[in-house]
């Protein structure tokens, strides 16, 4: 074995805060998972137009509309006000003191694709408009760095940061680092996870690659026909085992391993037999010392668009073999929330360990398996996991795996 991985410390999650369009919070988010609920809505006019033909799909997996109304008034950027709502739920779900992670204890992974675009937008929107102010200038002041740097103001954290921006993997990534941070004895807590918007810049682009579903996210159907996108975010706590044993604290899952890459294949489409998402989940596992016939549950990327479900269902099957597995994608009940969808499903999958469930792909009516040992749930599975892996593959050829284990 590793020097390295002797030496390195045990990470667990110890908080959890969420917010996504089935639900606003840890509690709600896990009732609407059972219940198979499926956040999408309408775009409404008061976000843009998407009356123009152009538009695949007229709807997306979004937020509570008083609740979007409500944080835009406190800030223009909206991504910043909502990660310190979802970040304030994980540090009172983890039981910590607030003094507990101030100064260099603690620090901040955070993950987001469209950054401050939404601000900027409304400020383009009103230059072209002739309605700008000089009231108008925080629109573009609320640059993405300062995320960040505001939400380590609010609670005085001083300790290691960052703000990860590779496309669709950049919420696994920020766990990872995380992660990593922790298990090497660099800080003793550190609050990860990812946020990100619909904006009409991300759903304008979506739709002109012509990957967006004309209806609902069905993920490894036969028939599947694209993505439908989401928004919300997920930040966790991550601390040391032998810190979360020795305070008492709520343990949902150990993180144990973690892995990530660049297929360097294709900006957008990845390898179609799958070989870099397979060599992924096997650094990810031998990382964190497991091995695949221990698997008890895989959150897949599952985008719904036709490239990416093969190449993963390929993926697993090589990794699998004749071992069983639940696989589903939880994108058919959020959407396809970019930044924020790494953290969202590792959220998901820890959620699933603690609390022994398997969650549902909805919307999918024939699944593309036909193997019998590659179990693919429509409805919620009451079970134990064991090992789980959570994927995210995203544009760029960035691909990130991350292991959960139950303790």
């Amino acid at each position: 074995m590793d020097k390295d991985k002797i030496n390195k410390r045990r990470v667990v999650v110890t908080g959890i805060g969420i917010h996504t369009s089935i639900g606003k919070n840890k509690k709600e988010v896990i009732e609407a998972i059972k219940l198979g609920n499926c956040g999408k809505k309408e775009v409404p006019i008061s976000r843009f137009d998407t009356s123009n033909d152009a538009y695949i799909n007229k709807g997306a997996h979004l937020l509570d509309e008083d609740i979007f109304t409500k944080l835009q008034d406190i800030d223009e950027s909206v991504v910043t006000e909502l990660s310190i709502q979802v970040i304030k739920e994980a540090i009172e779900d983890s039981e910590l003191r607030y003094e507990e992670i101030q100064g260099y204890n603690c620090g901040i992974s955070l993950a987001i694709s469209t950054g401050t675009s939404f601000s900027f937008i409304k400020w383009l929107n009103k230059k072209i408009d002739g309605k700008l102010t000089n009231k108008d200038l925080s629109l573009v002041l609320r640059s993405t760095p300062s995320i960040v740097g505001d939400i380590a103001s609010k609670y005085s954290i001083q300790g290691p940061s960052n703000i990860i921006s590779t496309a669709c993997a950049s919420g696994t990534i920020s766990i990872g680092t995380a992660y990593e941070k922790v298990a090497n004895g660099e800080t003793k807590y550190m609050i990860a996870g990812g946020v990100d918007l619909i904006t009409i810049l991300s759903f304008s682009g979506f739709n002109s690659l012509q990957n967006v579903s004309p209806d609902l996210c069905s993920p490894f159907d036969v028939n599947r026909k694209g993505l439908v996108l989401g928004e919300g975010a997920g930040f966790v706590i991550l601390e040391s085992y032998e810190s979360a044993i020795k305070r008492g604290a709520n343990i949902y899952a150990e993180v144990s391993g973690y892995s990530y890459l660049n297929e360097a294949y294709h900006p957008t489409s990845p390898h179609p037999e799958g070989d870099y998402a397979l060599y992924c989940m096997q650094k990810a596992l031998s990382n964190a010392n497991k091995k695949a016939d221990q698997i008890s549950y895989i959150n897949a990327h599952g985008t719904s668009t036709n490239i990416n479900d093969l190449m993963e269902y390929k993926a697993i099957k090589k990794l699998v073999g004749d071992h069983t597995v639940y696989v589903s994608s939880t994108k058919s009940l959020t959407g396809h929330t970019l930044g924020a969808a790494g953290s969202i499903e590792f959220i998901i999958t820890a959620l699933g360990i603690k609390y022994e469930f398997i969650p549902p792909t909805i919307n999918t009516k024939e699944p593309i398996f036909e193997e019998s040992n590659i179990k693919f749930p429509k409805k919620v599975v009451e079970k134990s996991i064991d090992v789980a892996i959570s994927n995210s593959f995203g544009f760029g050829g960035n691909i990130a795996s991350i292991i959960l284990t139950n303790i």
